[in-house]
């Protein structure tokens, strides 16, 4: 009777798997762009808050602003993935990075020109929500069509760091660049910080949607989308909450 060698156990990963940083270098430079695109926008999201509340003096006015960020992410977020499978993600992509670009540009303006507004900040932060939100489904939809199937839960670990570091890093810098010196400089910061993106989005191949990706109208793919959402109570409570 012979005795049969026992497979080792599967080792346990403790840091982040860096294949596809290494493999592909349009992936590289997306989810570089992107983890300081990320950290810029941390940094405009908590100077954005702190400007209007010494402009208004008002808790409330700065609750208005997770209000104006949420209902162009609601809407624009319904219909982003259906236009992402029917038009180039490419320049779907690099039109909504754009469009954030001028508008921390235009944060960048008013703040050099005095102009101390709150309607033209709860304006720009609207539309910088309308331009994540077709933006997101465009970019995510990429790594596909970058990376090798096997590589795509590593990608997508990547991109979650990328997202918890700009949430978490972002605001800490944006608070002490606003303390040292001032909204002018965060914005800028955060509009530099795009071109990494822009740049990323720039260099990348066309990314033409696929023969079954355009066949079904859009309106009908975002219906099916809400009948799944109702039947599934978890998620549900994921958008409410």
């Amino acid at each position: 009777m012979t005795e049969t060698a026992e497979e080792p156990a599967p080792r346990t990963r403790i840091f982040a798997d860096l294949t596809p940083l290494r493999s592909s270098p349009d992936y590289r430079r997306l989810w570089f762009g992107n983890t300081v695109s990320w950290i810029g926008q941390g940094m405009t999201s908590l100077a954005v808050s702190l400007q209007v509340y010494d402009i208004t003096r008002s808790a409330f006015s700065v609750g208005l602003i997770g209000f104006c960020s949420f209902l162009p992410m609601v809407v624009f977020g319904l219909f982003g993935g259906a236009v992402a499978d029917t038009v180039d993600r490419r320049k779907l992509g690099l039109a909504s990075s754009a469009g954030s670009f001028v508008l921390s540009v235009a944060l960048v303006a008013l703040t050099v020109a005095g102009v101390e507004q709150v309607g033209l900040l709860y304006a720009v932060v609207a539309l910088q929500a309308a331009c994540f939100a077709v933006n997101a489904p465009a970019r995510s939809s990429m790594i596909a069509r970058l990376l090798p199937a096997e590589q795509l839960p590593a990608a997508n670990a990547l991109n979650s760091m990328t997202s918890t570091t700009g949430t978490l890093v972002g605001p800490m810098l944006g608070g002490l660049v606003v303390g040292w010196w001032g909204y002018r400089a965060a914005y800028t910061v955060d509009a530099v910080t795009f071109t990494a993106a822009l740049y990323a989005m720039w260099r990348l191949p066309a990314m033409l949607p696929q023969r079954e990706e355009g066949v079904r109208d859009k309106r009908a793919s975002v219906m099916d989308g809400l009948r799944f959402l109702g039947t599934r109570p978890n998620l549900r409570m994921t958008f409410f909450t």
